[in-house]
């Protein structure tokens, strides 16, 4: 078969012979990849190099440890969080609000949120699921364990039809949009309110460059091999 292989490719590459594919062994297939690529014929690979690494899944998504505002939000987002925040302050306790601000912060001065991809793993569960998010250690009641990273951008510019969006409630002009960057949080799904599996509860953060939507344990906090759930809300059904 290796043999075989290396006829196919003769046309784009110099023929190795069959003795020499033998003797590289398992490195065959990485020889032909290597004059594949240098001309030109191997499809460059789409998988975002960060799932792959840490959570073995192979998608598009680009991974994002923070919210980045869109380009086409810049101009006007300053101006009007300004303006939002004159008027508006989130509604946590100052116990809560310090606690949500030291995790932010530690994002910001890593520049990563890779210390929180150690709690969890990604799985496929099925066609009607698609992933879930799963915990791989306990994790004690109320602990704050990520965040939503995304695009900022204009909630009208966002399709209908995306079910990856976080808008701010008091804060509608503008959304994180979650569908082609974003971080492991965007793969949580959904439990009613009232429903004793959700163990995870979001909450707004209103910090100086903007808003975050940051996660915790719940009350119960999360046994290792639960899958992470918590409540998308009424608007998300509408």
């Amino acid at each position: 078969m290796v043999c075989k292989a290396a006829v196919i490719f003769s046309c784009s590459f110099s023929l190795v012979s069959y003795y020499h594919l033998r003797k590289l062994g398992l490195d065959a297939r990485r020889y032909l990849r290597y004059h594949l690529k240098k001309k030109g014929l191997m499809r460059k690979s789409t998988h975002d190099p960060t799932y792959l690494d840490s959570f073995q899944i192979k998608t598009p998504i680009v991974y994002l440890s923070d919210v980045v505002i869109a380009d086409e939000c810049k101009k006007n987002f300053s101006k009007d969080w300004g303006k939002f925040q004159k008027r508006h302050s989130d509604d946590l306790s100052k116990t809560r609000k310090a606690a949500l601000k030291r995790f932010m912060r530690r994002i910001a001065t890593e520049s990563s949120d890779a210390f929180t991809r150690n709690w969890v793993s990604i799985r496929y569960i099925g066609k009607t699921m698609g992933y879930g998010v799963f915990a791989k250690c306990a994790i004690p009641p109320y602990k704050t364990i990520t965040h939503y990273a995304g695009l900022l951008t204009f909630d009208a510019d966002i399709k209908q039809q995306n079910d990856s969006t976080f808008v701010i409630t008091d804060f509608p002009k503008y959304a994180i949009n979650g569908a082609s960057h974003g971080n492991w949080s965007r793969f949580m799904n959904h439990a009613d309110e009232d429903d004793d599996a959700k163990n995870v509860i979001p909450w707004e953060l209103y910090l100086p460059e903007g808003p975050r939507i940051v996660f915790t344990a719940g009350s119960r906090g999360i046994k290792k091999g639960e899958q992470l759930l918590y409540s998308y809300g009424d608007s998300y059904w509408d």
